[in-house]
Protein backbone atom coordinates (compact mmCIF):
# COMPACT_ATOMS: atom_id res chain seq x y z
CA UNK A 1 0.00 0.00 0.00
CA UNK A 2 1.14 3.37 -0.76
CA UNK A 3 0.23 6.68 -0.01
CA UNK A 4 -0.40 9.16 -2.79
CA UNK A 5 -0.35 13.22 -2.27
CA UNK A 6 -3.61 15.01 -3.09
CA UNK A 7 -3.35 19.04 -2.72
CA UNK A 8 -6.37 21.27 -2.45
CA UNK A 9 -7.80 23.84 -5.02
CA UNK A 10 -8.99 26.94 -3.05
CA UNK A 11 -12.26 28.28 -3.91
CA UNK A 12 -12.93 31.96 -3.94
CA UNK A 13 -16.25 33.78 -3.41
CA UNK A 14 -17.35 35.76 -6.92
CA UNK A 15 -14.55 34.42 -9.17
CA UNK A 16 -14.60 31.65 -11.73
CA UNK A 17 -12.85 28.18 -11.21
CA UNK A 18 -10.93 26.43 -14.00
CA UNK A 19 -12.25 22.69 -14.88
CA UNK A 20 -11.75 20.74 -11.39
CA UNK A 21 -12.07 18.04 -12.81
CA UNK A 22 -9.49 17.96 -15.63
CA UNK A 23 -7.02 15.65 -15.52
CA UNK A 24 -4.33 18.50 -16.47
CA UNK A 25 -5.32 19.94 -13.84
CA UNK A 26 -6.02 19.03 -9.85
CA UNK A 27 -7.17 15.71 -10.19
CA UNK A 28 -4.67 12.84 -8.53
CA UNK A 29 -5.08 8.76 -9.56
CA UNK A 30 -4.75 6.84 -6.55
CA UNK A 31 -5.37 2.78 -7.47
CA UNK A 32 -6.73 0.32 -5.06
CA UNK A 33 -4.96 -0.69 -2.52
CA UNK A 34 -3.39 2.78 -2.01
CA UNK A 35 -4.56 5.37 0.54
CA UNK A 36 -5.27 9.22 -1.05
CA UNK A 37 -3.75 11.52 1.51
CA UNK A 38 -5.02 15.17 1.20
CA UNK A 39 -3.32 18.09 3.06
CA UNK A 40 -4.74 20.13 5.65
CA UNK A 41 -7.26 22.96 4.41
CA UNK A 42 -6.15 25.34 7.65
CA UNK A 43 -8.11 26.76 10.24
CA UNK A 44 -12.12 28.10 9.33
CA UNK A 45 -11.70 26.58 6.15
CA UNK A 46 -14.56 23.43 4.74
CA UNK A 47 -13.54 20.58 2.62
CA UNK A 48 -15.08 18.68 -0.10
CA UNK A 49 -13.70 16.00 -2.08
CA UNK A 50 -14.57 15.25 -5.73
CA UNK A 51 -13.67 10.79 -6.31
CA UNK A 52 -14.43 9.68 -9.69
CA UNK A 53 -14.06 6.11 -10.97
CA UNK A 54 -12.69 6.35 -14.37
CA UNK A 55 -11.58 2.83 -13.91
CA UNK A 56 -11.42 1.02 -17.47
CA UNK A 57 -12.58 -2.49 -15.70
CA UNK A 58 -16.33 -2.65 -14.49
CA UNK A 59 -15.47 -2.62 -10.71
CA UNK A 60 -16.84 -0.62 -7.89
CA UNK A 61 -14.46 1.53 -6.13
CA UNK A 62 -14.97 1.43 -2.10
CA UNK A 63 -13.71 4.34 -0.19
CA UNK A 64 -13.12 4.59 3.53
CA UNK A 65 -12.18 7.99 5.07
CA UNK A 66 -10.15 6.50 7.95
CA UNK A 67 -10.31 7.85 11.72
CA UNK A 68 -8.58 10.89 12.99
CA UNK A 69 -6.36 11.00 15.50
CA UNK A 70 -7.92 12.72 18.83
CA UNK A 71 -6.33 15.89 19.08
CA UNK A 72 -7.22 17.08 16.62
CA UNK A 73 -9.93 15.28 16.01
CA UNK A 74 -12.67 15.45 18.58
CA UNK A 75 -15.03 13.01 17.36
CA UNK A 76 -12.57 10.64 15.97
CA UNK A 77 -13.69 7.91 18.58
CA UNK A 78 -16.87 7.74 15.90
CA UNK A 79 -14.89 5.66 13.71
CA UNK A 80 -13.96 5.52 10.23
CA UNK A 81 -16.66 5.97 7.33
CA UNK A 82 -16.78 4.02 4.73
CA UNK A 83 -18.76 4.99 1.35
CA UNK A 84 -21.33 2.83 -0.92
CA UNK A 85 -20.04 2.01 -4.05
CA UNK A 86 -18.64 4.09 -6.56
CA UNK A 87 -19.37 2.70 -9.53
CA UNK A 88 -17.84 2.17 -12.90
CA UNK A 89 -17.65 6.30 -14.55
CA UNK A 90 -19.48 7.75 -10.88
CA UNK A 91 -18.39 11.18 -10.20
CA UNK A 92 -19.54 11.72 -5.92
CA UNK A 93 -18.84 14.78 -3.75
CA UNK A 94 -18.12 14.60 -0.41
CA UNK A 95 -18.19 16.81 2.47
CA UNK A 96 -15.48 15.92 4.83
CA UNK A 97 -15.87 15.86 8.96
CA UNK A 98 -12.91 17.65 9.86
CA UNK A 99 -13.79 17.09 13.53
CA UNK A 100 -14.24 13.23 13.23
CA UNK A 101 -11.83 12.25 10.48
CA UNK A 102 -8.29 14.89 10.88
CA UNK A 103 -5.28 13.38 11.60
CA UNK A 104 -2.31 14.62 14.07
CA UNK A 105 -0.81 16.98 10.98
CA UNK A 106 -4.35 17.95 9.63
CA UNK A 107 -4.15 15.69 6.48
CA UNK A 108 -7.19 13.45 5.50
CA UNK A 109 -7.13 9.31 4.53
CA UNK A 110 -9.33 7.99 2.00
CA UNK A 111 -8.10 4.28 1.35
CA UNK A 112 -9.38 2.46 -1.70
CA UNK A 113 -10.20 -1.04 -2.77
CA UNK A 114 -12.03 -2.44 -5.50
CA UNK A 115 -15.33 -4.41 -5.04
CA UNK A 116 -13.74 -7.54 -5.39
CA UNK A 117 -10.99 -6.83 -2.98
CA UNK A 118 -8.07 -7.87 -6.23
CA UNK A 119 -6.30 -4.69 -6.38
CA UNK A 120 -6.97 -4.09 -9.82
CA UNK A 121 -9.17 -0.97 -9.85
CA UNK A 122 -7.06 1.64 -11.51
CA UNK A 123 -7.73 5.24 -11.71
CA UNK A 124 -10.08 6.73 -9.28
CA UNK A 125 -9.56 10.18 -9.17
CA UNK A 126 -9.64 13.12 -5.87
CA UNK A 127 -10.13 16.72 -6.58
CA UNK A 128 -9.60 18.57 -3.45
CA UNK A 129 -11.57 21.55 -2.70
CA UNK A 130 -10.89 23.69 0.20
CA UNK A 131 -14.09 25.95 1.16
CA UNK A 132 -14.02 29.39 2.78
CA UNK A 133 -16.77 30.29 4.80
CA UNK A 134 -17.48 32.79 1.98
CA UNK A 135 -18.14 30.27 -0.84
Amino acid sequence: MANVSVGLTALSANSASSDIRSTAGTAVTVDSGNTAVIAAPGGGYRMVVLAENNSTAALSALLTIQAGDKPPAEHSGRGTTALTALAQNELRAVTIDMSRHSQSDGTIEIAVTDSTSTAVLTDVRFTALKIGRDV
